[in-house]
């Protein structure tokens, strides 16, 4: 509900701005619904959290976000909705 609400603000500064934070708002909504099954890999979970970020960075600024995974790991399956 906090989202909304920044986007509603957002819509009567920048109404283009607001349309690309409900656009990825809609994608993070449709990400955390989906049936995911019981594990997912750690390239789909980082991109899950990329997606959160992104809507933070439009609402509310820039921010830093630093990712160290190994190489070899991005396939790598552990059980859903960890990170």
């Amino acid at each position: 509900f906090n989202t909304l609400g920044a986007i509603a603000q957002l819509a009567h500064r920048a109404p283009a701005k607001a349309e690309t934070a409900i656009e990825t708002l809609a994608q993070v909504l449709r990400a955390s619904l989906a049936d995911t099954g019981r594990t997912q890999t750690i390239a789909d979970a980082v991109g899950e959290i990329e997606e959160h970020l992104s809507l933070y960075s439009m609402l509310h600024g820039e921010i830093r976000f630093d990712r160290r995974i190994a190489d070899d790991l991005w396939g790598y399956d552990l059980p859903s909705r960890v990170m």
